[in-house]
């Protein structure tokens, strides 16, 4: 959505996309500051903040804040603008264009709280999780499965990585497992020998299934 408002915070221009965002679509293009009534109330004085702090320092204004449409709605938005200035050098108003974010936002927070739920099950349970992204081949250990394999917190693993701690002889039986699951969907349960980082001998119960998108 782009917008542009006057020095007095009244809106010169909104686009279709700006008011949909916020919920006033019958409005009119200029005239009003209703913009600053949508403001969140926990949001409204730090958002002000920040567009006087451009016009001061005449910095590019970059922020996400909520706002309460019409209808009741909270959304999180991304807002990016530019102070404009007068020839005279005087503050002429400010252009911008913001973009609603609250799914995003929704998604990361409980891809977090999952997270979270993770670590501290995987701590009780003694059981690490771990996930495998076949098209980046970005791999993640929750911190319960770097400590079975008695590496470093900050150990960044790789597939290859992962089937090589297993015991040599259970090498192949593991990477079969995983051959199969991404060719056919096939879970697996397995009870391996298995070689810890700091070379304990160990036997690991590995468990794994595929996740499909759009069949892929």
């Amino acid at each position: 959505g782009v917008y542009e408002i006057d020095v007095a915070g009244h809106r010169v221009f909104t686009n279709a996309r700006w008011r949909a965002i916020y919920g006033v679509d019958g409005l009119g293009a200029s005239g009003s500051d209703e913009w600053v009534e949508l403001l969140h109330m926990d949001d409204r004085a730090a958002v002000l903040k920040a567009r006087e702090r451009s016009f001061q320092h005449r910095v590019p204004f970059d922020m996400e804040f909520r706002i309460r449409r019409p209808d009741g709605a909270i959304r999180t938005v991304h807002s990016l603008g530019q102070p404009l200035w007068n020839d005279d050098g005087s503050p002429a108003g400010f252009v911008g264009a913001v973009d609603d974010v609250t799914e995003q936002r929704d998604a990361e927070a409980r891809l977090r709280s999952s997270e979270l739920l993770l670590e501290r099950t995987g701590r009780l349970a003694g059981v690490g999780g771990w996930e495998v992204d076949l098209r980046s081949g970005d791999v993640l250990w929750s911190a319960q499965t770097r400590a079975i394999h008695e590496v470093d917190p900050d150990y960044r693993p790789t597939l290859e990585a992962g089937v090589a701690f297993y015991a040599p002889e259970a090498r192949p039986v593991i990477q079969a497992a995983v051959d199969a699951a991404i060719a056919t969907g096939t879970p697996w349960d397995l009870e391996l020998p298995f070689i810890s980082a700091t070379g304990r001998s160990l036997w690991v119960r590995s468990l794994g299934e595929a996740e499909f998108e759009h069949g892929v």
